[in-house]
């Protein structure tokens, strides 16, 4: 199903799960020494992304 379609989850390729307290996580790039950034694909911050029902539905109804 996954691999079929990539359409069955909505990628979420921006935005970062970075630590943005101060006290807790100082770093001189800028951002944050402590957290992810999402990407294409799987990401540790949003997984595979958020599910597409609409299309799960139209396979489960296909294939099962």
């Amino acid at each position: 199903m996954f691999k079929e379609d990539n359409s069955t989850f909505n990628d979420i390729i921006e935005g970062n799960n970075w630590c943005t307290e101060a006290f807790c996580c100082p770093s001189n790039n800028g951002g944050s020494d402590f957290g992810y950034a999402s990407a294409v694909g799987y990401d540790p911050v949003t997984g595979l992304g958020t599910p597409n029902v609409g299309n799960i539905l139209l396979w489960l109804n296909k294939n099962t």
